[in-house]
Order: C-alpha cells, then structure tokens, then sequence
C-alpha cells in the first residue's frame, strides 16, 4: 500500500492545519521528512505514529499520511488540536506501512479505547453541598477495552484534570470527545495536568475489557471543589505507547465533569 511521506512543506500539513517540522538533512517536496517519535507540528505536537516499519529516515520510522499526533496547543479549544494526524505528499510515496495509516486492516494487533469513564455522584450528575463546596473523595468509575486480535501486555494508565473551560455551573457539553495524551502531555500543554498514574500490569485478551475504579481521597487538591464549581477530568491508556496498536491516536476518555451545586 502506497502512502504519502509526511513532510515539512505546504503541501504537507497535519489536520489541524499545523505545519510540521521534520528533518534538517533528508528533504521531500522541499520539506524535510518527518519521523515518529521525533517530528512535530511548530505547535509541539510530536508524531507517535505508527509510521512505516520498513522506511526510515536517521534510525527513525518514516511518518505517513494518517498518523497520530500528540495534543498540543491550543487544545482543548478548538478540538481539532487535541487528537490530529499527520498529511502526507501528493507525489511522495512510501509502501510497507505497518499498518497501513488510517486503517483498521493490516497484520494483528491490539487496539485500546476507554469505552466508559465516569463519577459516582448523586442522581443528576451533580453534587449538593449547601454552599459549603466538596472535600472528597471523588470515585471514578472505567472500563477499558482491547478490540484487536491479540493480547495487550502491561500498560500505563493516567488521570488528569482539564483546565481553561468553565469553571461555572452549568457546565457546556464536555469537549473534546478525545484525546491523544501521552506521558509528556502535561510536559507541553500546562492546561492538562496529571494527577495520577496506575500500571496495568496484566494483560487484557482481545476482545476483552477490565473494569475498575479510581478514588481521589478526602484532602487531595484534585478532589476539592468550591460552591457552584465545576471540574473537568479525563482517562488516558497507554501514556507510554507500550501496546503497538492498529491506531494510537484517541487514547483518552470523553471529558468528565464533576459539579458543585448550592
């Protein structure tokens, strides 16, 4: 399968509209080429692939058309920042994609998603505090999902808080609807901010899910809310990118909010 080359020219921009930064040695179109793992938009959003597996450019995998770029600013708003992929050359191609970018077919691989992430509060989704706003806990309730045809082996998952939206009930529908988060998200984008990480130590089967709970315990600073507040969080799996999936892109839950009301 032939797939464009993704590169630092105008006619290579991801789909947040970004343009790239690749090489400094190897150029295509006038542009230079860009490589998973080291390559990213001029807003720091790093491609994490897969890129090809036989093609590659300074020891790194070649990026193709299709793959996943980290969040980088200005996400959360707008979205299209927050779970891209990269463009490829018109004329450039590469074959040996593995697996073929923006795919679901090729060889047989695992494929994470967090298939349900919420909080356990009082019926309405809110919590009632009389105006004395909320100390903790706060529970989480998710279910991560493996929809590939092999096995996953040990995993990172995280837990982070969503800043730069409302922080006044109502809150807005929760955007966006996913997030490419990986360990140094938080490193580049000050507005999502890590509270904690599990390891999955086991393996999920195909076709197989684990379901399991998070508590932030009364005095952590992420479990405090104010009177008339609200507090944005999201669930990311495999912040190390250690599972080689069909797709790494979307890794992240849907946003959840928890919400004081006097």
């Amino acid at each position: 399968m032939d797939i464009g080359v993704t590169n630092a020219s105008p006619l290579s921009v991801a789909t947040c509209l970004d343009p790239m930064i690749g090489s400094r040695t190897v150029f295509v179109n006038d542009g230079g080429v860009c490589k998973v793992g080291e390559s990213m938009t001029i807003t720091a959003g790093l491609i994490i692939g897969p890129g090809s597996q036989y093609v590659f450019c300074e020891d790194l995998p070649v990026s193709v058309e299709g793959d996943t770029i980290a969040a980088h600013p200005p996400c959360p708003i707008p979205p299209t920042h927050c779970n891209a992929f990269t463009g490829g050359s018109p004329n450039v191609f590469t074959g040996g994609v593995f697996p073929p970018a923006g795919s679901g077919s090729g060889p047989q691989f695992a494929q994470l998603s967090v298939v349900s992430f919420a909080v356990s509060v009082p019926p309405g989704g809110s919590i009632a505090t009389l105006g004395l706003g909320w100390p903790g806990p706060i529970t989480f309730e998710y279910r991560i999902n493996n929809s590939g045809s092999v096995p996953t082996g040990p995993f990172t998952i995280a837990l982070y808080e969503i800043l730069g939206l409302p922080t006044t009930p109502p809150p807005p529908p929760p955007l966006p609807l996913g997030i490419t988060i990986t360990r140094n998200t938080s490193d580049i984008l000050s507005n999502i901010v890590f509270i904690e990480e599990k390891r999955i130590s086991g393996s999920i089967p195909p076709a197989g899910n684990i379901t399991d709970s998070w508590t932030l315990p009364i005095g952590d600073p992420f479990a405090i809310l104010p009177p008339n507040y609200v507090r944005y969080y999201v669930l990311a799996v495999d912040i190390d990118l250690e599972v080689f999936e069909v797709a790494e892109g979307d890794n992240a839950s849907p946003i959840t909010t928890v919400v004081t009301v006097s």
